[in-house]
């Protein structure tokens, strides 16, 4: 299945290995991140008012705006991560053309 849709529509190959690397790098960024600041939104929580990131059963106080943007990366990853993971799957991963 892989070689017959790839070989019939080679965009879609230039889209899939685009696409998985762009989420590999999102995932990358997002630890990365999330390591620098202290936790991430979705383990973290809010209280009257202020904001805490989570990690590993801690929490760090931030501004608003940085736990909405991790909270919004954070999603992003959930979302393309799984969808890199499937595609791979169906798909295969991206190989180089001409390759054997």
């Amino acid at each position: 299945m892989r070689s017959n849709i790839f070989t019939r529509h080679p965009a879609l190959h230039v889209a899939h290995t685009v696409f998985i690397a762009l989420a590999v790098v999102n995932f990358l960024v997002f630890a990365a991140v999330a390591y620098r600041v202290g936790g991430d939104a979705l383990s973290g929580k809010v209280e009257a008012s202020q904001y805490f990131l989570g990690a590993k059963g801690g929490y760090t106080e931030v501004s608003r705006e940085v736990f909405e943007y991790s909270k919004m990366h954070e999603l992003s990853v959930v979302v393309t991560l799984p969808l890199a993971i499937l595609t791979g799957f169906l798909f295969g991963l991206p190989r180089k053309s001409g390759g054997a």
